[in-house]
């Protein structure tokens, strides 16, 4: 749910009852001057007879870090002046959530949102805090789940290239070089909608950087956190898993023929083995569902695997998308094709309980060419 500056304060003056013990006694909004530094608005509060205060008001439709950070700026370019020097700056959105309300304490910003929270600091002796409510007008906006499906590999792209990219049209490249289509249907535009989307929504939230220079990651690990907990709402959802037993020894059977193109690729625990940060007896196998059905691993292992769902020590997990084959690589000289350090990441921080002490051992490699 989207509102207009205007409608957001329509909103705030109607519930002014919400904020008790803080009253609004009058919310004044700006005018259509042509002044050049001019607040959305200006609101006199009081708590009792004896005690009250003015703020200005800039008003925050949509609170991303970005957007948060210039709303903050803009009220400390206010105080400059010395008709707004005795007014509080305030920030007033629809809903600040608790990273956001972090952010505008350590900008020193006051702040009220229309979900009821608010965090009001009027040195040296007024102090309202107020938060748990839940946000009453999720935003609609059309890629909402980025870190999820295909739309994550842009995330993961960048993760993967810690020199950035010098456009939107080569983080396609790159990862059509790897064997995903992000945006299958023609267009008359020569970049994907979907990866400047993305792009813009990850600049609003300060994790990336688009300037002249190109597109590059600015806080990683808060980044690669993001992508975890999306693998993880989706994890459940996004394969079907059989399982298989071989009546030769897996380690054999790794080194076999089985594995001789990527249309196999091992990850798990067992691609935590082979990276050197695990032991398992068990192994797991991604194949591509659009290409292959159950009985055909089993035909095409010449008889060395049958079905069997209840004890069987290979799980192939079939995916309806490639996504976690994205970026796969061949151990040297021959190895099998295994899933990459990332996917391997996202897969361990999701699987208790031995996975995240995994996972933790990856991240410095993941991690590794970024700026702290």
């Amino acid at each position: 749910m989207r509102f207009t500056e205007q409608e957001i304060l329509n909103r705030f003056q109607s519930a002014r009852e919400s904020y008790r013990p803080l009253v609004t006694m009058n919310l004044c909004l700006s005018s259509s001057s042509t002044e050049s530094l001019l607040p959305d608005a200006f609101v006199k509060f009081t708590l009792d007879q004896n005690t009250g205060f003015e703020a200005m008001i800039e008003v925050v439709p949509r609170a991303t870090p970005k957007n948060i950070i210039q709303a903050c700026w803009q009220l400390r370019e206010y105080l400059n002046y010395p008709q707004y020097q005795n007014k509080l700056p305030l920030v007033l959105a629809p809903y600040i959530s608790p990273q956001q309300a972090e952010l505008l304490k350590d900008k020193q910003v006051s702040w009220i949102d229309l979900s009821g929270n608010m965090l009001v600091r009027v040195p040296p002796s007024i102090y309202l805090e107020r938060s748990g409510n839940k946000n009453q007008f999720p935003d609609s906006a059309p890629i909402k789940k980025i870190f999820q499906g295909t739309s994550s590999l842009i995330s993961r792209a960048l993760l993967l290239r810690p020199r950035g990219f010098s456009s939107l049209k080569d983080i396609n490249e790159y990862i059509q070089e790897r064997g995903i289509i992000i945006e299958p249907r023609k267009l008359p535009k020569p970049v994907p909608s979907t990866i400047s989307r993305v792009i813009n929504i990850l600049e609003e939230e300060l994790l990336v950087r688009k300037d002249k220079s190109g597109i590059q990651v600015i806080r990683a690990e808060m980044l690669l956190n993001k992508l975890s907990d999306g693998y993880l709402k989706i994890k459940q959802d996004a394969f079907s898993t059989k399982r298989y037993f071989s009546e030769v020894p897996i380690e054999k059977l790794i080194t076999s023929a089985f594995f001789e193109n990527n249309e196999f690729v091992v990850g798990g625990y067992s691609a935590a083995q082979l990276k050197g940060l695990a032991v398992t007896d068990k192994l797991t196998i991604y194949q591509d569902i659009i290409k292959f059905q159950p009985i055909d691993i089993a035909e095409y292992s010449g008889g060395k695997i049958r079905l069997d769902d209840e004890f069987g020590q290979i799980e192939v997990i079939q995916c309806r998308g490639n996504i976690p084959l994205f970026n796969a690589r061949q151990l040297p000289p021959t190895g099998p094709f295994i899933i990459d350090d990332l996917q391997l990441y996202l897969e361990m921080a999701c699987s208790t309980p031995r996975g995240p002490e995994i996972a933790e051992k990856l991240k410095p490699r993941i991690l590794e060419g970024f700026s702290a």
